[in-house]
Parts: structure tokens; sequence; C-alpha cells
């Protein structure tokens, strides 16, 4: 799928100065798609490439358009590692009871290591099937 260029320029302009971040699966390989994620990127509003399994993020950060955030089994540990070495951070509001997404905003920012989730609520058990598939 093809992200529309012309809206997303108009939420890059609308969240100027505003520290605002979202997340992708759209198909980051595509050069139309891959531009405008760069695009939005070094302009302020941060577009987080979304992996399903810390063997694709490798794939996705080697692109060097956009931040990666990735799904990792549950019971995984503070800090991981990539097969290509690349440093996994599990989001800071999954292990302490003292951060929020709203107080961290560490996804906001493109430079820093791959954001890991790992499985929870309603969707559990089948995004666990997805991180260890």
């Amino acid at each position: 799928m093809k992200i529309d260029h012309s809206m997303m320029r108009q939420l890059i302009r609308a969240n100027r100065g505003k520290g605002g971040f979202t997340y992708t699966h759209h198909n980051p390989f595509d050069a139309d798609n891959a531009a405008i994620i760069a695009e939005s990127n070094r302009d302020g509003f941060t577009i987080n490439l979304s992996s399903n399994k810390v063997t694709e993020a490798d794939a996705l950060a080697a692109l060097g358009i956009a931040p990666v955030v990735t799904i990792l089994p549950t019971g995984s540990t503070k800090v991981t590692y990539t097969a290509e070495g690349r440093k996994v951070v599990r989001c800071p509001a999954e292990t302490s009871e003292k951060v929020t997404c709203q107080t961290c905003r560490l996804c906001q920012k493109t430079d820093r290591p791959i954001i890991g989730f790992t499985p929870h609520g309603s969707g559990k058990k089948v995004t666990e099937k997805v991180a260890n598939g």
C-alpha cells in the first residue's frame, strides 16, 4: 500500500514543533513510501517502522530512513541485541511503574536504539505467536 504524500505532508505541517510520532507497517522498501517516511522523520514528525519480530528489525534499520520498533517475546530482558548487533531496548513504560508513554516519549526520538514491545492485552496470544514465529 502506498502512503499518500499530500496527506502525509499535511500531517507533517500540522505536527511541526509538537513532537508527534506514529508507527507504520506500510512497505518501507517501496521507494515512494521510503521517501515520504524519511522526509517526515527529517521534518520532525517521527514515523517508526514496525517489525513483527526482532529478525525483521535489522532489515528495517538498515534502510536508514526511520527508527524501528519491534515485538519481543514475553519475558524478554530490558536490553537485547539483534542478529546484526543492533541494540533493542524494551519499552520503558513496560518495565517501570514510574514511566508512561507521555513521560517517556522515546518513540518520538529518531536517534535511538530499536524499541521492543512485549505482547499484552486481548491480542496477547496472537501477538506472541507472531513474535516467536
